[in-house]
């Protein structure tokens, strides 16, 4: 039996491996008539398929052993999500003219940049520990 954190990787090896197969697929499909390919596509099928249902198998034993600790899964993702959205924010503050005009307009920012940035900080530490948590989990436990 394999860890959760080998289970991890090897779920991403299998993801990559099915790229490459599709990739495959989707190049060497349609070739000028008399041209031969360099893969036998039938077999890359059959390949990709199978690759695909391992994919499956896997991530479903992986959800299985992590019930446990979904929540903070799912909370990592979300905060991961509101990081990113702050960082979207607008924080024109001031006047400014604007592109390829020469109207000026007066920008007011309810949330500054040190505000934004404060939020950012406060969310990433949260992010750390539970990651780290998470990882700690992967680790100790089997699938």
């Amino acid at each position: 039996m394999s860890t959760i954190a080998k289970a991890l990787k090897e779920k991403n090896k299998l993801k990559q491996e099915i790229a490459q197969l599709e990739k495959r697929l989707n190049t060497y499909n349609s070739v000028i008539r008399g041209n031969t390919r360099p893969f036998d596509l039938n077999k890359t099928e059959e390949e990709l398929i199978g690759k695909i249902n391992q994919l499956i198998a896997l991530k479903a034993a992986i959800t299985k052993s992590n019930q446990s600790v979904q929540e903070k899964i799912y909370r990592l993702a979300e905060i991961k999500g509101l990081i990113k959205f702050y960082k979207d924010i607008p924080v024109a503050h001031g006047k400014s003219t604007e592109r390829y005009s020469a109207n000026i307009n007066e920008y007011e920012a309810l949330f500054n940049e040190s505000d934004i940035y404060t939020r950012i900080e406060k969310l990433q530490n949260e992010a750390d520990l539970i990651q780290d948590e998470l990882e700690t989990f992967n680790h100790n436990t089997e699938l």
